[in-house]
């Protein structure tokens, strides 16, 4: 396995915002390219719960890649609630290591405070109920 570097970081602040959930990630996707020296990317992962069903955005990965000016790579979201950025990174981590990809864009973004808490509320809970429907087995 290869040694893996981050090279450029980027982030928008944490708090409530009148712009969209691509806005956000395009703005911290921006500074991190920036930061890195404009590398040529591979592949984009982005880490994404909610975009779906709260800002009706299913392909966050291709529509970056594509505002990013990327080209045609290899985009995609990965879902795990709290923990979808922390699945981007890994995955990323772990293509670039195995030689896969050189250079890989990581995006973790999410907007809820601009839907109705009900409506979060619902989309929170359409993954929870889920969770408890596992039976442990021998």
């Amino acid at each position: 396995m290869r040694t893996v570097s981050v090279t450029g970081v980027g982030m928008t602040q944490f708090g409530k915002h009148k712009t969209s959930l691509k806005a956000l990630a395009l703005a911290a996707c921006s500074e991190a390219l920036r930061d890195a020296g404009r590398p040529r990317i591979d592949a984009i992962y982005v880490g994404n719960f909610l975009g779906g069903q709260l800002a009706g955005q299913e392909i966050i990965g291709s529509v970056l890649a594509r505002e990013l000016g990327l080209g045609p790579i290899p985009a995609a979201k990965m879902e795990g609630a709290c923990a979808s950025g922390g699945i981007a990174f890994r995955n990323a981590y772990h293509m670039v290591a195995a030689g896969i990809y050189d250079t890989v864009l990581v995006a973790g973004v999410e907007k809820m405070s601009h839907a109705p808490t009900s409506q979060v509320t619902q989309a929170i809970n359409s993954a929870m109920a889920s969770c408890g429907s596992f039976k442990a087995s021998r």
